[in-house]
Protein backbone atom coordinates (compact mmCIF):
# COMPACT_ATOMS: atom_id res chain seq x y z
CA UNK A 1 0.00 0.00 0.00
CA UNK A 2 1.31 3.44 -0.95
CA UNK A 3 1.57 5.86 1.96
CA UNK A 4 1.03 9.58 1.50
CA UNK A 5 4.26 11.43 2.04
CA UNK A 6 4.19 13.59 5.14
CA UNK A 7 5.08 16.77 3.24
CA UNK A 8 1.94 16.33 1.12
CA UNK A 9 -0.17 16.20 4.26
CA UNK A 10 1.59 19.33 5.51
CA UNK A 11 0.99 21.12 2.19
CA UNK A 12 -2.70 20.30 2.29
CA UNK A 13 -2.91 22.09 5.65
CA UNK A 14 -0.44 24.86 4.90
CA UNK A 15 -2.72 27.18 2.96
CA UNK A 16 -0.36 27.23 -0.02
CA UNK A 17 -1.93 27.79 -3.44
CA UNK A 18 -1.51 24.96 -5.97
CA UNK A 19 -1.07 25.58 -9.68
CA UNK A 20 0.51 23.89 -12.66
CA UNK A 21 3.07 25.01 -15.21
CA UNK A 22 3.63 22.90 -18.31
CA UNK A 23 5.57 23.26 -21.52
CA UNK A 24 5.85 20.18 -23.72
CA UNK A 25 7.44 17.39 -21.64
CA UNK A 26 7.89 19.59 -18.56
CA UNK A 27 4.81 19.32 -16.36
CA UNK A 28 5.14 20.85 -12.91
CA UNK A 29 2.81 21.04 -9.92
CA UNK A 30 3.77 24.06 -7.84
CA UNK A 31 2.62 25.26 -4.44
CA UNK A 32 3.38 28.76 -3.21
CA UNK A 33 1.85 31.50 -1.07
CA UNK A 34 0.06 32.86 -4.14
CA UNK A 35 -0.58 31.89 -7.75
CA UNK A 36 2.69 32.49 -9.58
CA UNK A 37 1.72 30.59 -12.73
CA UNK A 38 2.86 33.31 -15.15
CA UNK A 39 6.22 33.72 -13.43
CA UNK A 40 6.67 29.94 -13.32
CA UNK A 41 5.92 29.60 -17.03
CA UNK A 42 8.41 32.35 -17.85
CA UNK A 43 11.15 30.70 -15.78
CA UNK A 44 10.29 27.26 -17.17
CA UNK A 45 10.51 28.58 -20.73
CA UNK A 46 13.93 30.14 -20.03
CA UNK A 47 15.32 27.00 -18.36
CA UNK A 48 14.06 24.77 -21.17
CA UNK A 49 15.62 27.13 -23.72
CA UNK A 50 19.01 26.83 -22.01
CA UNK A 51 18.78 23.02 -22.15
CA UNK A 52 17.52 22.97 -25.73
CA UNK A 53 20.28 25.37 -26.84
CA UNK A 54 22.85 23.02 -25.30
CA UNK A 55 21.33 20.09 -27.17
CA UNK A 56 21.56 22.03 -30.46
CA UNK A 57 25.22 22.88 -29.78
CA UNK A 58 26.07 19.41 -28.49
CA UNK A 59 23.61 16.72 -29.67
CA UNK A 60 25.43 14.18 -27.48
CA UNK A 61 24.06 16.08 -24.46
CA UNK A 62 20.64 14.60 -25.23
CA UNK A 63 21.75 11.09 -26.13
CA UNK A 64 24.68 10.27 -23.88
CA UNK A 65 24.21 7.51 -21.34
CA UNK A 66 27.62 8.34 -19.84
CA UNK A 67 28.96 11.48 -18.17
CA UNK A 68 30.09 14.31 -20.42
CA UNK A 69 32.97 16.73 -19.85
CA UNK A 70 32.01 20.19 -18.66
CA UNK A 71 32.02 22.72 -21.52
CA UNK A 72 33.96 25.93 -20.91
CA UNK A 73 30.91 28.17 -21.22
CA UNK A 74 27.67 26.67 -20.03
CA UNK A 75 24.37 27.86 -18.57
CA UNK A 76 23.79 27.13 -14.87
CA UNK A 77 21.08 24.50 -15.46
CA UNK A 78 23.33 22.62 -17.88
CA UNK A 79 26.22 22.79 -15.40
CA UNK A 80 23.96 21.47 -12.63
CA UNK A 81 22.83 18.54 -14.80
CA UNK A 82 26.40 17.56 -15.73
CA UNK A 83 27.61 17.87 -12.13
CA UNK A 84 24.65 15.94 -10.70
CA UNK A 85 24.98 12.96 -13.03
CA UNK A 86 28.75 12.54 -13.31
CA UNK A 87 29.21 10.76 -9.94
CA UNK A 88 26.53 8.25 -10.94
CA UNK A 89 28.14 7.49 -14.30
CA UNK A 90 25.08 8.47 -16.33
CA UNK A 91 24.37 11.07 -18.99
CA UNK A 92 23.20 14.59 -18.11
CA UNK A 93 19.60 14.09 -19.23
CA UNK A 94 19.13 11.71 -16.30
CA UNK A 95 18.87 14.89 -14.21
CA UNK A 96 16.66 16.95 -16.50
CA UNK A 97 13.41 16.73 -14.52
CA UNK A 98 15.06 17.46 -11.19
CA UNK A 99 17.13 20.32 -12.59
CA UNK A 100 14.10 21.96 -14.16
CA UNK A 101 12.11 21.66 -10.92
CA UNK A 102 15.03 23.04 -8.91
CA UNK A 103 15.62 26.06 -11.16
CA UNK A 104 11.93 26.92 -11.41
CA UNK A 105 11.56 26.65 -7.62
CA UNK A 106 14.63 28.76 -6.95
CA UNK A 107 13.47 31.33 -9.49
CA UNK A 108 10.08 31.64 -7.80
CA UNK A 109 11.70 32.46 -4.46
CA UNK A 110 11.89 36.03 -5.75
CA UNK A 111 8.10 36.27 -5.26
CA UNK A 112 7.39 33.89 -2.39
CA UNK A 113 9.31 32.67 0.67
CA UNK A 114 7.71 29.22 0.38
CA UNK A 115 7.57 27.09 -2.75
CA UNK A 116 7.27 23.39 -3.50
CA UNK A 117 7.79 22.08 -7.02
CA UNK A 118 6.90 18.55 -8.09
CA UNK A 119 7.34 16.94 -11.47
CA UNK A 120 4.03 15.82 -12.88
CA UNK A 121 0.89 17.87 -12.49
CA UNK A 122 -0.96 15.02 -10.88
CA UNK A 123 0.34 13.59 -7.64
CA UNK A 124 -1.05 10.94 -5.32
Amino acid sequence: MYEVRSYREWVAKSGLVSFGAAIRESDLMIRAQRDLRQQALHILQRVRKDIEDQIRRQPLFLESLSPLPMPLRVKPVVRAMIEATAPWNVGPMAAVAGAIAQFVGEGLLRWTPEVIVENGATST
